[in-house]
């Protein structure tokens, strides 16, 4: 028998015993029968020839058998390779590699039917009418968020440079830390500032420190600067062990900064939006009007639901994939490395972070809007209605993860499940996986969980504020609600700037 048609009969053999078992996953037992069962049929089919010492199986497995069959594998893949190792046919390491290539196909499978099949429709329904009122009622929201940030920057301003001196006051040099300096990011740098956003700061210090001892010495520092009354304001730390970057926050008249240690991702993240929002004014508007319908809805927390980060890179991976991109990947278009950084930083209480990242992307607007070669018109109204549609169409199917770096949708990874049971890190346990732009380890939508088999009240709950958001769009276009019921959508309750017990929260 040829050597290639017993490959394929043990492999799909292997196949047909995974499935055909009653449980979720094999006992130890059954998989010591089945691989006893699989090694005669190798006997049997192949005479002398041990598939186990062959490199020719693996060559087979990588370059025919998965490709080709690599959606009757996907469902099964943690049993598959499990049976592979223990029958001695792969080690560790080429069960690995042999993962990637499922991945591989899986994900270009993905992109290839997104592109085809699952593209977010962006053809206008019967009842979008008087999109031009729409986007006039949108400009209006937007200019008045505009003149509210114009109107309070400057005071602002002031109020950060007073704050900021504080800091120089602290002996750094004492704790062998020589470069320290405070640096913005977040919304008040990446162009999708609304009138409630807080100041977010980061204190780098060039060198490995445990950022929660840190930020206990700085809440020290500040805590006797108020007692000498050169502070006046209040001090709280968020730096539970749940909290992934431990913060300090600061309310100093009327203004609320929060402080992290080493937190160069963020300031990476900020100057890449930045360049987004500079690229098309819709992505600017956009990202501006989705977090404050977000906001409006009460679905955007970054405990409980999405952060309004995690919102503004899944409109900015909506933007790259519909017809006529109006993004591109900025990070696939740079063509240089020169911002290559080397982190040190604490991921929780012990672990101490050396990764080696490449921060290129590319902030040339001309060179990057001379890429977009076909000129999309969708109007900031059109764009909107068509997010929300993709949104829901993401969370009911839940099987892609959002990456801008990529500029697609890729498969959720499922290498977790294989290496470790941590349902915490499982991203078919999320409603939305995103992916952050340079930490690929860092899932933005692992706190908007979901609970395969049982009844989701809080993704009901999200599916809900959707559809009432596109039926009120949907009333208003046919005449049903007024421009001031479409305004609570986005602004549930006028007020001032940002005011909240009598702080300003700007």
């Amino acid at each position: 028998m040829n050597k290639e048609v017993s490959f394929a009969k043990v492999t799909y053999d292997i196949i047909d015993k995974i499935k055909s078992s009653p449980q979720s996953k094999l006992s130890n037992q059954k998989a010591a029968e089945l691989i006893i069962s699989l090694k005669n049929a190798i006997n049997q089919n192949a005479g002398e020839f041990q598939i186990l010492k062959s490199s020719r199986y693996l060559r087979y497995l990588k370059q025919d058998f998965i490709p080709n069959n690599y959606k009757s594998i996907y469902p099964i893949c943690s049993q598959f390779f499990d049976l592979l190792q223990l029958s001695g046919y792969v080690t560790l390491q080429e069960s690995q590699e042999l993962f990637s290539v499922l991945m591989k196909e899986r994900k270009e499978d993905l992109i290839r039917r997104w592109r085809t099949e699952k593209r977010p429709v962006t053809q206008k329904k019967e009842w979008m009418t008087e999109m031009e009122d729409l986007d006039e009622i949108f400009r209006g929201i937007l200019d008045d968020e505009k003149r509210k940030i114009r109107d309070a920057r400057p005071q602002i301003e002031k109020v950060w440079e007073e704050f900021s001196k504080l800091f120089h006051l602290i002996d750094f040099m004492s704790m062998g830390l020589k470069n320290v300096r405070l640096v913005m990011y977040g919304s008040f740098q990446n162009m999708f500032q609304t009138a409630k956003s807080d100041i977010d700061f980061t204190l780098l210090t060039d060198c490995y420190v445990d950022e929660r001892v840190l930020i206990k010495v700085v809440k020290e520092y500040f805590d006797e600067f108020k007692k000498k009354g050169m502070f006046q304001g209040e001090i709280k730390k968020r730096d539970e062990t749940h909290v992934r970057i431990p913060c300090l926050v600061f309310e100093y008249k009327g203004v609320e900064f929060d402080m992290t240690i080493n937190n160069i991702f963020s300031v990476f993240n900020s100057n890449l939006l930045n360049t987004y929002a500079k690229v098309d004014d819709r992505c600017k508007d956009l990202g501006i009007l989705v977090k404050l319908w977000t906001k409006a809805k009460n679905i955007c927390d970054g405990q409980k639901w999405l952060s309004s980060y995690c919102y503004l890179l899944m409109m900015i991976n909506f933007l790259q994939v519909i017809e006529k991109p109006i993004l591109p990947s900025l990070q696939k278009l740079a063509t240089f490395n020169l911002e290559r950084n080397k982190l040190k930083r604490t991921l929780d209480m012990q672990t101490e972070d050396n990764q080696d990242v490449n921060f290129a992307f590319e902030k040339d607007i001309k060179k990057i809007r001379m890429t977009l070669k076909q000129e999309n018109n969708l109007r900031l109204s059109e764009l909107f209605i068509f997010f929300i549609n993709w949104l829901e169409e993401l969370a009911t199917s839940g099987e892609s993860t959002i990456n801008i770096k990529e500029g697609c949708l890729i498969p959720r990874e499922e290498r977790l499940e294989i290496n470790m049971n941590d349902a915490s890190k499982n991203p078919r346990n999320f409603v939305f996986s995103v992916d952050d732009p340079f930490d690929q380890s860092h899932n933005l939508g692992k706190n908007f969980r979901k609970q395969p088999g049982q009844k989701n009240e809080n993704v009901e709950n999200f599916l809900e504020k959707l559809k009432g958001t596109i039926e009120s769009l949907k009333s208003f276009c046919l005449g049903g609600v007024t421009t001031g019921e479409i305004k609570k959508i986005f602004v549930p309750k006028e007020s001032s700037l940002g005011v909240k017990n009598g702080m300003m929260m700007v």
